[in-house]
């Protein structure tokens, strides 16, 4: 068997949350050399079987061979110039060895006492996280403009305690809230997303996620509170996370790297869960060019000749259509943990009615 790359893992424990993190955004699974098969040939008779061995290479000597890194793709390359801050992510761990590793360094005992103690914090303030909830909910904002909740989870949070750093890091929605009992101890954080899916309002449950975040920043609180252990809790407001994704403004500002030493997020699905197995996504955008024709009166001729050259008229809509056609049966074939979805962002001009479009485009966000 030909050796398998393997990632690197992180240095220390330390070094884990943030590469969770970053793991989350980009993945890349390094494929496995084909193996030599050998087939069987039936003749006619169905008597006599013949083994035929497929004749490929001798494979080195692998005590020989070390671990190198494929060639970068052009499109891992235009990847990597457009997101220099993450170009580490490359040799990460996944983000379930992150966990599973921070875990195992983690002494957790039970303490009954306490756990009543945190769930009583919650419940005085679950009426409020409730009306924070449905406010939220009511009215809906768009990534980046999130001022109603921005305002309303803030005030909240000051109320509680927490000192809070409204628009944080420059960015007009985001804020952190910190509590903290000394100088020293872990340093914990959660998330807390608010803004709206467009034209669906917070069909995502947004709304949920930000009291969460709140709810699960008192629960710490309380125990840093009661035992008075050395810590600090610190709950992030994430902006245009259905849009920007204002978490990766955030990486790229040091705002989690500097403040805490592992972060989490709770998110409404349909079952409970510890972690997911979160897809890395990114975007691309296709332009299909033809060349104007009247559809009705020549549309074997293009309607502005090329340097008095007569070209034949190109039709854009047929290249999306094709693209489109091909890429949702290419889905039956894709592996279980990718996904392809995409829009037709442009169809055409209604100016162009009469005409072949000169121009199409798509958008096909890609997650693996």
């Amino acid at each position: 068997m030909w050796p398998k790359r393997t990632r690197n893992q992180p240095r220390n424990v330390e070094e884990a949350p943030t590469a969770c993190f970053l793991g989350a955004l980009r993945r890349q699974r390094p494929s496995t050399p084909a193996v030599p098969l050998a087939t069987q040939l039936i003749s006619s008779d169905e008597e006599s079987v013949v083994d035929l061995a497929v004749a490929t290479p001798t494979p080195p000597d692998i005590s020989t061979l070390q671990a190198t890194p494929a060639a970068p793709t052009n499109s891992q390359q235009r990847r990597e110039e457009r997101e220099p801050a993450l170009k580490s992510a490359d040799t990460l761990p996944s983000y379930e060895k992150c966990v599973d590793q921070a875990i195992s360094h983690l002494t957790i005992g039970k303490n009954e006492e306490l756990e009543r103690e945190i769930e009583a914090a919650i419940e005085k303030i679950s009426p409020a996280l409730r009306e924070l909830s449905l406010k939220i909910h009511a009215d809906p904002e768009l990534g980046n403009v999130e001022y109603h909740a921005h305002d309303l989870l803030t005030s909240y949070l000051a109320g509680l305690g927490f000192t809070v750093e409204r628009h944080a890091y420059g960015m007009p929605t985001a804020f952190v809230a910190e509590f903290a009992v000394g100088t020293g101890g872990r340093r914990v954080g959660f998330c807390a997303e608010y803004d709206a899916l467009p034209g669906l309002g917070h069909a995502c449950g947004h709304n949920l996620i930000a009291v969460s975040g709140v709810a699960a920043a008192v629960a710490v609180k309380t125990a840093l509170e009661r035992d008075r252990v050395q810590g600090r809790i610190v709950l992030f407001g994430t902006p245009a996370e259905e849009e920007t994704i204002g978490k990766i403004d955030l990486l790229r500002k040091n705002a989690f790297q500097s403040r805490v030493d592992v972060c989490m997020m709770l998110h409404p699905t349909v079952k409970d869960s510890i972690y997911i197995s979160a897809l890395a996504i990114d975007g691309i955008t296709v332009d299909y060019y033809g060349r104007a024709s009247h559809a009705a009166a020549a549309p074997w001729e293009a309607s502005f000749p090329i340097k008095k050259k007569i070209h034949r008229g190109i039709n854009a809509v047929d290249a999306v259509v094709q693209a489109w056609n091909n890429i949702s049966m290419l889905r039956q074939q894709i592996q279980p943990t990718n996904r392809i979805h995409g829009i037709i962002t442009h169809g055409g001009d209604v100016v162009f009615i009469t005409l072949f479009p000169p121009l199409t485009s798509t958008v096909f966000p890609t997650a693996w």
